[in-house]
């Protein structure tokens, strides 16, 4: 018996507004993990510790909410390997980028996250794409060049930041596409209840020395407010209020709205890191900023399309 499909909400207000709360959120984490890594945390053990607590409160919120964390097996398998790359790959890229480069240049390459997921989603025909998208690709990759030769520091460490954004981008939008047809059948807050076990489990397991050498005593109190904020604003709110928001539109469409990260996460940054944004930075976001918006009109998916491409 085929499972009953959630209606799609493709234009209404709420998805708007979700999708951009959950913007605003993630904008926030870039500075808060910079901050966290340079006040004591080193990489493995911030992004091990954040999201161990993102995942006791997603599991928590489900069993109250749904009193079951259950997902059909099929699932589940698919949810595992999605996590192994969205959440334990892309966690330590944007941990060990943040720690090689500044907060605002790594926002700024965030702004490939549309393209990407767009071209993915086109792959899985969850939509199609055109021409369009294959120069927003071009533009963007231009765009990611500037940004990388205009970020402070020494060149290499600039680019190998760079590269680890990179990573993180890809690997968060093959998480984007991959959970998209799994919420066809199951609520976007048991999906990410058992991917966020997933993740977790696996981000502890790799950062069992880090977590055991880590001067705790060392770390201040700020730092902790770091860590704690990371984890419930940008990964529980963020992550949560945006897998509701994809669900409602398709997540190519969902990612356009990551527009806004990159410019806000930099600002931020420099408003309180001190960071400063060269030119060429700024060119890069804009060149980024274009390639989104070249392929940001598209029809509107089918969640019930996404479920049988995954059948």
């Amino acid at each position: 018996m085929r499972a009953r499909q959630p209606r799609v909400r493709d234009h209404g207000v709420r998805p708007t507004a979700v999708l951009l709360a959950s913007v605003t959120c993630w904008s926030l984490n870039f500075t808060l993990v910079k901050y966290g890594l340079t006040h004591g945390y080193s990489p493995m053990v911030f992004v091990a510790v954040r999201w161990s607590l993102a995942a006791a409160v997603f599991v928590g919120a489900c069993l109250i909410a749904e009193r079951s964390l259950w997902l059909p097996r099929r699932d589940v398998v698919v949810l595992a390997l999605a996590a192994s790359a969205g959440i334990w790959l892309n966690q330590l890229a944007l941990a060990y980028g943040l720690n090689a480069a500044g907060a605002s240049a790594i926002a700024l390459v965030f702004g490939m996250l549309p393209v990407l997921t767009s071209l993915l989603a086109g792959a899985l025909r969850i939509e199609r794409i055109g021409r369009r998208h294959w120069i927003g690709v071009g533009v963007s990759f231009a765009g990611v060049t500037c940004v990388a030769v205009g970020s402070e520091g020494s060149t290499d460490g600039s680019v190998r930041g760079i590269v680890f954004a990179l990573a993180a981008v890809m690997t968060f939008a093959v998480y984007a596409v991959t959970i998209f047809p799994l919420m066809a059948r199951s609520s976007p807050l048991r999906v990410n209840a058992v991917g966020s076990m997933f993740g977790g489990a696996l981000l502890l397991a790799t950062s069992g020395h880090a977590l055991v050498v880590q001067d705790w005593n060392g770390v201040p109190a700020l730092a902790w407010g770091a860590l704690l904020a990371s984890s419930l604003v940008s990964l529980v709110a963020g992550n949560g209020l945006w897998l509701v928001g994809m669900r409602a539109v398709g997540p190519a469409r969902a990612s356009i709205f990551g527009n806004l990260q990159p410019f806000l996460g930099a600002l931020i940054a420099a408003a309180v890191l001190s960071e400063r944004l060269s030119a060429l930075s700024i060119a890069g976001g804009a060149l980024l900023l274009v390639a989104v918006f070249g392929v940001a009109r598209r029809s509107p998916p089918v969640l019930a399309r996404a479920a049988e491409s995954a059948a």
